[in-house]
C-alpha cells in the first residue's frame, strides 16, 4: 500500500471517529437516546422523508426483534452481523470486537432501530449528503448512504438492514 494511499485512509478514520465523538468504547454503557425524544414524539430535526417511517415504526410498537445489520465503509466493515433486541435493549450482537466497535461508534451505543433514527438525525446535521430507504411495512431502516464530504474520498459510510422479523432471536447456522 502507497504512503499516499495509507495516508488517505488514516485521515479517512480519523473523520469517521471524529464524526462520533461522544460515544462509548465496545464494552461502555448506551448513551441516551436523543434529547427529546420518546415514543411519542421523533427525534428533533428528523428530515420530513423520515418522520413518516418513524411514525409508522413507532406505532408498530415492537420492542423486541432481529434484524441483520452491515455496516460498510473505507475501514474495517462489519457485514451480515445478527442483531437481537428484547424490551428495546440490544441482546445479541454476533459480530468480532472489531465489528462491534464500529457498531458502537456509528450508533454511539447498541444498534437499536431508535439509534439508527437518531444517527439519521446526526448524519443530516454533519454530512453534505444523506440518502436514505425505509421498510414500508415496519418503518424500519433499509439503507442509510452518509457522504460526509461531497468533494471528499473514501469519507462515505453506508448502512443496510436486512431480514427484520418480529420477536426474539432466530438462530441461523
Amino acid at each position: 500500500m502507497t504512503t499516499h494511499r495509507m495516508l488517505g485512509l488514516l485521515v479517512v478514520l480519523a473523520t469517521a471517529l471524529s464524526a462520533t465523538t461522544g460515544c462509548t468504547d465496545a464494552s461502555g454503557p448506551a448513551v441516551a437516546p436523543t434529547a427529546g425524544t420518546t415514543k411519542a414524539t421523533p427525534p428533533a430535526g428528523l428530515p420530513e422523508e423520515a418522520q413518516q417511517a418513524w411514525s409508522t415504526w413507532n406505532a408498530a410498537g415492537m420492542d423486541d426483534y432481529h434484524y441483520t445489520l452491515s455496516v460498510g465503509c473505507f475501514c474495517p466493515a462489519a457485514l451480515g452481523v445478527r442483531v437481537v433486541v428484547v424490551n428495546d435493549d440490544v441482546q445479541t450482537i454476533d459480530a468480532s470486537s472489531q465489528q462491534r466497535q464500529l457498531i458502537r461508534h456509528f450508533f454511539h451505543g447498541p444498534p437499536t432501530v431508535d439509534a439508527m433514527f437518531a444517527a439519521i438525525v446526526e448524519a443530516e446535521a454533519t454530512a453534505d449528503s444523506v440518502t436514505l430507504k425505509f421498510d414500508e411495512t415496519t418503518g424500519v431502516p433499509k439503507s442509510i448512504y452518509i457522504d460526509y464530504a461531497s468533494n471528499g474520498v473514501d469519507d462515505e459510510i453506508g448502512i443496510s438492514t436486512d431480514e427484520f422479523g418480529r420477536g426474539g432471536p432466530v438462530l441461523v447456522d
